[in-house]
């Protein structure tokens, strides 16, 4: 097995569908038409609470498949909620969503926010 390179070396391709599942490689002219589309259609980030505005940044695939492209499966978010997102869908950890304008956990799931349900409860 020869190990000699051919010049001009061209390295393999970074995001191909064999090594990441993607069809749309995220350099390319189609991948950012569709990009720029989805941000266009929906300008504020889908996932922060409600009450939120916060421009998008990026564009998540709901389903996690990112071979699938389609408008439907196509979702505006800010940087901070599609880092969340894409840490709970790949290690299955609880989303952190912040603190309200009174430094209130808004993730109902919080601890803090069961001890205040449990008392509102009695």
């Amino acid at each position: 097995m020869s190990t000699e390179r051919t010049w001009p070396y061209q390295p393999p391709k970074r995001w191909t569908k064999a090594n990441n599942g993607r069809l749309l490689p995220l350099n390319s002219d189609a991948w950012r038409k569709l990009r720029r589309r989805v941000l266009a259609e929906q300008p504020l980030c889908q996932y922060c609470p409600p009450g939120t505005v916060t421009p998008a940044t990026e564009v998540d695939h709901k389903n996690n498949d990112p071979a699938d492209n389609s408008r439907e499966n196509l979702v505006s978010t800010c940087k901070p909620c599609h880092s969340i997102k894409t840490m709970a869908d790949l290690y299955g950890r609880p989303a952190r969503m912040g603190c309200d304008e009174n430094g209130m956990p808004i993730n109902p799931a919080h601890h803090w926010n069961q001890k205040s349900r449990e008392v509102s409860d009695r």
